[in-house]
């Protein structure tokens, strides 16, 4: 695996400034705490030709107290670091699709440490978390940071505390509007643009169109 800052190859895939469109399957919680829905979930990931899957690691001691309003919610879908780990492997064995994991607090690195994902993704909702953006930052793993609903300082502020402790490895912008399901009007593609020449990383699209979409 070669480091650039523009670009990087991970298992044959090249990711980044002028590469082929990565595309990802995201799994977030539709498994709805259930691990044979997860593990059916990659299956039909890895039937679309999806480049990679994406995950969404939490731990709900760890996220929130106990008196917030999803607390249940969060930890019905929750997996333990051993399903996340088999998760991983059934992944790579089923498929040659790269693994991606979203990281929501730092209970959660220990378990992407575990997985051996190949990119991390952190989430918009956590530009201002310095704490856990440092942890994954010392992770050394390729990463992405969502930026829907944050403004450039909120954006700069958090690639500097990200580059303090990893000056050098890939890094990469998500841009999508945080409405679910997202209508075309309203999903700014201009801003891809002004985020590339503004931080001058590369850039991606978190797409919440409806499926049935037409566009």
């Amino acid at each position: 695996m070669v480091n650039k800052t523009d670009q990087i190859e991970i298992k044959g895939k090249y990711i980044g400034q002028n590469c082929p469109v990565l595309i990802i399957a995201e799994v977030a919680s539709a498994h709805e705490g259930n691990f044979d829905d997860l593990l059916k979930l990659i299956d039909l990931a890895a039937k679309t030709g999806a480049d990679a899957v994406k995950f969404q690691v939490l731990n709900a001691e760890s996220h929130m107290t106990p008196k917030h309003q999803i607390w249940d919610l969060v930890q019905q879908l929750e997996f333990s670091k051993d399903e996340w780990i088999e998760a991983a492997e059934y992944t790579r064995a089923n498929s040659s699709m790269l693994l991606l994991v979203d990281v929501y607090d730092i209970q959660s690195i220990t378990t992407v440490t575990a997985m051996k994902s190949d990119m991390i993704k952190i989430h918009s909702a956590d530009l201002n978390n310095f704490e856990l953006i440092e942890a994954a930052a010392k992770l050394k793993i390729p990463a992405m940071i969502g930026v829907g609903a944050s403004s450039l300082d909120e954006i700069e502020q958090c690639i500097k505390v990200y580059r303090d402790s990893n000056p050098e490895g890939f890094l990469s912008l998500m841009h999508g509007y945080q409405g679910f399901p997202t209508e075309l009007e309203d999903m700014n593609i201009r801003q891809l643009t002004l985020l590339r020449e503004h931080f001058g990383l590369p850039v991606g699209f978190l797409d919440h169109a409806e499926g049935d979409t037409d566009a």
